[in-house]
Order: C-alpha cells, then sequence, then structure tokens
C-alpha cells in the first residue's frame, strides 16, 4: 500500500477517529486506526473500540498502490503533528513495515493486516432524523454532567433523548441529581412519521460526540439501528451501542407544592460556592470531603463549610419566599448546574431538609425548558 496525503488534510480526518481508539484493551489491533484504500483516491478510517466506533472518509493525492492496513494511532498522530506542511507519503511493504515520509525525513513502524482489525457492527437504520450540530451540542452539554460513571441501573449510565414532533427532551440522571432539558426546534428528514422516538445513549459516547460537534448550522444525520445510534456528518460517521433498557418515569420524581423560593444572582452564587468549595473538597487524614451548609434566612443566602483545616462563609442577596431553612448539599452537584445555565439569576424551590431541590434559570429562554433537581445530603 502506497498513500500520498497532504498532511493538514490527513490530520483532519485522523483527529476525529482518535475518539474511539481503545488504549486498554488485550487486542492489539484496537490500538490502530484501519486504512483501507477505495476507488479513486478516497480512504477510509476506522477506528473501533468495541462500544463505539468512527469511520472517515479522507481523499488523498494519490493511491499509487491499494490495500488494507492497521496504523497504530498515537504513534502516527505523533509523528504528523511534527511533520512539516505539505505532502506526506504512508507505504507498507510486504513484510508489514510502515514507512511515513515527508520533505525532511521518515519514519518506520510495524503495521498488522486489515483482516485483523474486528468486524464493525452491522448498522441497519430502522429510522432516521436530522438536527443542526449547534443545537445537538447544546442539549448534550447540558445534561452530560449528570450521567452516572458507574451504576447498578445501566440506565442511568446515559442519557435519555425522546423526539416528538419538533420537539426534543433529552434527560440524565446519576442517583444525586437529574437533568432534563426541553427544546423546540426544527427536526428534518423524520422517517417515524411524526411518531415519538426514544433511545439512551451511553454516557462515555456522548463525552467523545459532543468533541466532534461544533457550533454551526451544518445538519447531523442521526439514524436509529436495532441496537446502535449512528450520527453522520459530510464524510464523519460516529456510531455507538444503545443501552437498552427502558428509562425510569423520571416525571415521576420531580417535586410539587414546594413552599420555599429564592431568586439569586448566578454569578454571585457560582463565585461564592468556588469558594465555599474550597474548604469542602479537602480531605485530611482520611476524611471524605465535608457538605456545603447552606443557610436560607430571610433576604440573605448563606453558604459555609468545615473541614479539618478551616473553614469559610459567605453571605449573599436574595429575594426569598416561605419559611427559613438550613440545608447541606455536596457543592460539586450544585456548581455543575449552575454553571449549565446562562440566565443571570436563579430560581431555586425547596421544601425541607431532606427533600431534593429544584433549579432553573429565573428566565427560560425561548423555546426551551432547562431543570435541575439536586438532593441533599444529611447534615451532623
Amino acid at each position: 500500500m502506497k498513500l500520498i496525503f497532504d498532511k493538514q488534510t490527513l490530520l483532519d480526518a485522523l483527529t476525529p477517529a482518535m475518539t474511539t481508539v481503545s488504549n486498554k484493551n488485550t487486542i492489539a489491533s484496537l490500538e490502530g486506526i484501519l486504512f483501507e484504500s477505495q476507488n479513486d483516491q478516497t480512504v477510509k478510517l476506522s477506528s473501533y473500540d468495541m462500544k463505539k466506533g468512527v469511520i472517515s472518509q479522507v481523499t488523498a493525492e494519490s493511491v499509487e498502490e491499494g490495500g488494507s492496513y492497521i496504523i497504530p494511532a498515537q504513534r502516527l498522530l505523533q509523528i504528523l503533528r511534527l511533520m512539516p506542511n505539505g505532502r506526506v507519503t504512508i507505504e507498507v511493504d510486504a513484510s508489514e513495515k510502515i514507512t511515513i515520509s515527508s520533505l525532511n525525513g521518515h519514519f518506520s513502524m510495524k503495521a498488522q493486516k486489515g483482516d485483523e482489525f474486528p468486524i464493525l457492527p452491522e448498522l441497519n437504520v430502522e429510522n432516521s432524523f436530522s438536527i443542526s450540530a449547534r443545537a445537538l451540542k447544546r442539549m448534550i452539554s447540558k445534561v452530560l454532567h449528570s450521567i452516572a460513571e458507574q451504576d447498578v441501573k445501566p440506565m442511568l449510565c446515559g442519557a435519555y433523548f425522546l423526539i416528538e414532533n419538533n420537539e426534543i427532551e433529552v434527560v440524565s440522571c446519576n442517583n444525586f441529581m437529574l437533568s432534563r432539558y426541553r427544546v423546540k426546534c426544527p427536526i428534518e428528514k423524520n422517517t417515524n412519521h411524526g411518531e415519538a422516538l426514544s433511545f439512551i445513549v451511553p454516557g462515555h459516547a456522548l463525552q467523545e460526540l459532543i468533541k466532534l460537534l461544533d457550533d454551526k448550522e451544518e445538519m447531523i444525520t442521526v439514524c436509529l439501528a436495532r441496537k446502535h445510534v449512528i450520527f453522520k456528518k459530510d464524510s464523519l460517521t460516529f456510531f455507538t451501542r444503545l443501552i437498552e433498557e427502558k428509562y425510569m418515569d423520571y416525571n415521576r420524581i420531580i417535586p410539587t407544592g414546594m413552599p420555599i423560593t429564592v431568586k439569586i444572582s448566578r454569578e454571585m452564587f457560582i463565585e461564592g460556592l468556588e469558594r465555599v468549595n474550597l474548604i469542602a473538597e479537602e480531605k485530611s487524614q482520611g476524611n471524605t470531603k465535608s457538605y456545603v451548609r447552606i443557610n436560607i434566612d430571610g433576604a440573605l443566602f448563606q453558604m459555609s463549610a468545615l473541614s479539618v483545616s478551616g473553614n469559610v462563609f459567605e453571605e449573599i442577596a436574595c429575594e426569598h419566599e416561605g419559611e427559613n431553612l438550613q440545608i447541606g448539599f455536596n457543592g460539586k452537584f450544585l456548581l455543575n448546574c449552575a454553571r449549565a445555565i446562562e440566565s443571570e439569576e436563579l430560581y431555586i424551590t425547596l421544601k425541607s431538609a431532606t427533600q431534593s431541590i429544584t433549579i432553573e434559570p429565573a428566565v427560560q429562554k425561548e423555546e426551551e425548558n432547562l431543570f435541575y433537581l439536586v438532593l441533599p445530603l444529611r447534615m451532623n
């Protein structure tokens, strides 16, 4: 195999494929990228970690000899980044030795035959729709922080998508907080004929997918197969296995009739909480992190924390209705919710020191609704 590329063109195709290269696997071929020469000057790059994968098409300047080989991904990326701009030649000989050369010199390493690469899953599309990259990236960013990393309930390790008409609802929950983002946005080419679509995308896949999305209005085609979801953008395809479970009835756990309300500056809340969290997150002599104590007293919103090494106290003016209340939280959970909200003020509702609270923008943006629920911690 002998391929000639423009360095930057190859890098642009290689970088997305790196998101699904496996670094913790006993199968050596998963640590590489499969190069397959196609018709004319098209070369297909594939990476796969047995859960998710990327397929990228790149146009070579020349395909002097076709072939199918697995090239070590991390080393290839390092070499390309250090090479001067211009033409790059990738050549694999009969002994599976790779030579990567430019005008200034060359590198050599070992390849693997293409047939050693795992067989990619069959992605037979059952339903599909199109949505802008900007809208998709935004909805993922609003719920990503509350997806569980590990849980006895696999559904909590992903985000639940519900698509109905021109409205999308995305929900995630990790036993400590729940995020719900609902938005009305144009959905094109929906092949489900207006019927509702729902699926659960693993959090580890969304963390990589969001890196591939930009803030442009270019359309992303989302395709549902029997066990996979596929995201297509131009010559790039990202796919991942779905979590095949029924999602919980999250509307049942959203509290109603909250008698205590607080409206507070988002910026001052975040800045104060960041300072208090410095003490709350300290660990000393094996002690676990302490909680952030919140005391709502009239028009004052007070935050404090105590650890082995010290204590901290912050006080912010707020608009408060209802009884005074003391309640404790993991400060990181509150910060994640507040940072995801873009309103100038936060609207917080509470009921008691042992029941969950809700956090929302004081003013919701047109065509969207953002909602967070956070469980408190028991205080001494």
